[in-house]
């Protein structure tokens, strides 16, 4: 199973930290057609789906942020300003796409 996790850009982050309300009630919540104008791909795993938990993912990205950094990425470059995954980023997998949350995450449509 392929793993991507996009940051968002900054433009978007400085609502995102907001949360997923404030996102909605602005009409600015990301969907799986508009997550390249507001996000960066920056991390791809392929692995075994039994063993993949988002809450895994979140963790080692932000105790080992260095995996997000690749010859292709950088953060500046690409206008990410942050290397840990935070609330606004977002998880795809198995065809589907997940905003990280003050609290779980928010599907995209």
């Amino acid at each position: 199973m392929l793993i991507e996790v996009y940051f968002g850009k900054v433009g978007f982050m400085r609502e995102a930290c907001l949360g997923s309300k404030w996102l909605r009630a602005r009409e600015i919540f990301p969907t799986m057609q508009t997550i390249r104008d507001s996000h960066e791909k920056v991390y791809e795993v392929e692995i075994d789906s039994g063993d993949f938990k988002v809450e895994t993912l979140f963790y080692d990205l932000n105790v080992n942020p260095g995996k997000i950094n690749s010859d292709n990425f950088n953060p500046e470059d690409n206008g990410v300003w942050h290397q840990s995954m935070s609330i606004g980023d977002v998880v795809q997998y198995m065809g589907k796409a997940f905003m990280i949350d003050f609290k779980g995450l928010k599907r995209l449509d």
